[in-house]
C-alpha cells in the first residue's frame, strides 16, 4: 500500500493519535462463519467479518491500526478498492472446505460494496477518536459464497487464513416441514447441543 498521506485536520493533530490505541484489538472479536446444509449436494457460507480490523491484518500487519484505519477511511473510494482486491484474493484463495479427500468450489461469492467497507471505515475512525476502549459492531459485514457438489456432503474440513481466526463457526441443516391451514398445533423438534468429544 502507497505511503500514509498526511492526516486531513478532521483527525486532530499527532499528539492525540499517539494516545490512541496502537493496534486494533482481536480479543472481543465477533467474526462468525456460517454454513448450512440446504440439501445433501448444496452449502451455503456466510461470513460476519469486523472489515476494517480484517483490512488491516491482511494488508498492513505490522503497522499500528489506529493511524492505519485513520488514514484508510479517508482515501478516496479507488484506493479503497484496491485494498479490498487483496482482501478479497487473500480470503478466496486460502478459505478452503474439503470433503473426501477433494476441495469443494466456493462460487457465486457475494462481497459488500466499496460504498459499504468505506462507510464501516468512518465508522471505525470515530468511534476510534471518541470511544477507543469500546468495541463497535457497526463495522461488521457479510461475504458470502456457496457450493454445489458432484455427490451428497456428510462432512467437510476447513482450512481458513490464519487473518480470519480467531472466530465462531456455526453449522447446521435446517429441519424443514409444512404447515397447513388446518394446522392448529405444529410440534417442532429441537436437536440438543452436541457434547464436546472426549480424548
Amino acid at each position: 500500500m502507497k505511503a500514509y498521506r498526511r492526516l486531513p485536520a478532521v483527525f486532530g493533530c499527532w499528539l492525540a493519535l499517539t494516545c490512541l490505541p496502537p493496534a486494533l484489538g482481536h480479543e472481543l472479536t465477533s467474526d462468525r462463519l456460517t454454513l448450512i446444509q440446504h440439501d445433501p449436494r448444496h452449502l451455503s457460507l456466510q461470513l460476519l467479518v469486523d472489515m476494517p480490523a480484517l483490512i488491516h491484518r491482511i494488508i498492513a500487519p505490522k503497522q499500528p491500526g489506529t493511524p492505519f484505519i485513520l488514514t484508510l477511511s479517508s482515501q478516496p473510494a479507488s484506493q479503497i478498492a484496491t485494498a479490498m482486491q487483496k482482501v478479497q484474493q487473500r480470503v478466496q484463495a486460502d478459505l478452503q472446505l474439503r470433503h473426501a479427500g477433494q476441495t469443494l468450489k466456493l462460487t457465486n461469492w457475494r462481497w459488500p460494496d466499496i460504498g459499504q467497507v468505506q462507510e464501516a471505515l468512518r465508522q471505525r475512525a470515530v468511534q476510534l477518536l471518541v470511544a477507543p476502549g469500546e468495541h463497535s459492531h457497526e463495522s461488521t459485514l457479510k461475504i458470502q459464497a456457496e457450493v454445489l457438489a458432484n455427490a451428497e456432503i456428510n462432512s467437510v474440513s476447513l482450512a481458513l487464513p490464519a487473518e480470519l481466526k480467531p472466530l465462531m463457526l456455526v453449522s447446521y441443516r435446517p429441519q424443514q416441514q409444512w404447515i397447513q391451514p388446518s394446522d392448529s398445533l405444529v410440534s417442532v423438534a429441537l436437536s440438543a447441543p452436541s457434547k464436546p468429544a472426549t480424548r
